[in-house]
């Protein structure tokens, strides 16, 4: 009878190398089930826990639900590259207040000390910075960098608060930051943080220890566009700067940050984004079924009136003649009408995906 394979008799180097498969394809979760197998293989592999960005879940999101059978230590997690759900528990939520989520990581509040913290959801490591939320989150919170890591927090893109951990904290946000006037979105991009300006410009947002002040350089120089919500995406490695006009197409350019300069694009190929007013994703559609390639998903606020509406980038058509056959619409018997998001029928991802974009709950 054949001997079962000793899988702890692997040697070290061969361990070291699909683990460091996993971390490039960012399955930072196989990672950790490859580490769990047995001491060898932890001692054979770097202790994940810490501010190493290799560690840092990339390309994950924390997906909102209401389902009363769900556990609720339970939340499920969506890989937009892999197209991968994973579910997993995470009891250490019941002692705080979850925020937002912050480029796959958790922004937490506790309730007792009144701190911020940031939870790596697959680590289980918690970053504690010492200081209290000085507003709501109800715009975009970024998180950069790794030593020390720094959060941002955006409310209205005239307000900017920030932390770090060795608890650097700037004084209550009471006034608006003047240099934000006129930005309306920020990312997270190859580990800094970019913001758009409605005219066109985009800057670069740095934490000025020197100065005691945000830092705004501006990277790509105004447009001299009418005034007009502009977002940006981390378009799987390539930074995209989205131009939505109220009554003419979507426009999309590719952000050159070294020749400096907005570069029109009509196609991502077999990549979809999803826009909204906290966030906005890039998605292989490939890999999601539900998703078309090549389309811009977008919801109420931003060109809908209702439910989710959908653009295919190239598409040269007005806006009022895309409104009807770009509308996001079920086959429901003899009639066909918009998708209703609060209505009691199951979600799709497209609504699912916009929602957690715009930062419905």
């Amino acid at each position: 009878m054949a001997m079962a394979a000793d899988w702890s008799s692997l040697p070290s180097n061969f361990v070291r190398a699909v683990a460091d498969v996993f971390l490039a394809t960012t399955d930072l979760d196989y990672y950790m089930t490859l580490r769990s197998v047995c001491h060898g293989w932890r001692a054979a592999t770097a202790d994940p826990h810490g501010t190493d960005p290799r560690f840092h879940p990339r390309r994950w999101i924390m997906l909102e639900e209401t389902r009363p059978d769900v556990d609720q230590d339970s939340r499920l997690f969506l890989n937009l590259d892999t197209g991968r759900f994973l579910r997993k528990r995470l009891s250490v939520l019941r002692s705080y207040t979850y925020l937002a989520t912050a480029s796959g990581l958790l922004v937490l509040e506790e309730p007792d000390m009144c701190r911020l913290c940031v939870l790596n959801p697959f680590t289980g490591t918690l970053f504690r910075f010492r200081v209290p939320p000085v507003h709501p989150f109800d715009r975009s919170v970024v998180v950069a960098g790794s030593s020390p890591m720094v959060l941002f927090s955006f409310y209205n893109f005239h307000h900017l608060a920030w932390a770090d951990q060795n608890c650097v904290f700037f004084p209550p946000l009471v006034k608006p930051t003047p240099a934000l006037r006129g930005f309306t979105a920020v990312v997270a991009f190859q580990g800094r943080v970019y913001a758009a300006h409605s005219s066109g410009s985009v800057a670069l947002v740095e934490l000025s220890r020197r100065h005691n002040k945000p830092q705004i350089t501006v990277i790509v120089p105004s447009s001299n566009w009418q005034a007009t919500p502009t977002l940006l995406v981390d378009n799987a490695g390539e930074l995209l700067l989205l131009r939505i006009p109220v009554y003419s197409r979507m426009e999309v350019f590719r952000v050159d940050l070294v020749r400096k300069t907005l570069v029109p694009v009509n196609s991502i190929g077999n990549r979809a984004l999803f826009l909204g007013l906290r966030c906005s994703l890039s998605v292989d559609a490939d890999r999601l079924p539900a998703v078309d390639a090549n389309f811009i998903y977008y919801g109420e606020g931003l060109m809908c009136e209702a439910g989710v509406c959908a653009h295919r980038l190239g598409d040269d058509r007005s806006f009022i003649e895309r409104w009807e056959d770009e509308r996001i619409i079920p086959h429901t018997g003899d009639m066909w009408k918009p998708i209703d998001p609060r209505a009691s029928r199951p979600k799709s991802l497209a609504h699912v995906l916009v929602s957690y974009c715009m930062g419905k709950r």
